[in-house]
């Protein structure tokens, strides 16, 4: 019985690929933006925190989506839901 996963994978492609691409194109070089504010003597530390968050998060749900895809080789580990759903510090 094979997972899920290996039945689905044009569905894993298509979906999760997409979201990564569009996570991570939405936040692209956005954290230029508050550095660069901040250099500035504009305070924005917290946006800068949220926004290397959101960064790190999409990173890691790119990361998550390759490793799941990977899944031929039986070594699939995490959900790359998951990697979204979950703040990083």
């Amino acid at each position: 019985m094979l997972p899920w996963s290996l039945k689905a994978g044009d569905v894993l492609s298509g979906h999760h690929a997409a979201v990564g691409a569009a996570a991570t194109s939405a936040i692209g070089n956005s954290v230029e933006l508050p550095k660069q504010a901040s250099l500035n003597g504009v305070d924005v530390h917290e946006e800068l925190l949220l926004t290397v968050a959101r960064d790190a998060n999409a990173q890691a749900y790119v990361a998550t989506y390759l490793n799941y895809v990977a899944a031929s080789d039986g070594r699939a580990r995490g959900h790359p839901a998951g990697a979204l759903s979950t703040p990083r510090e």
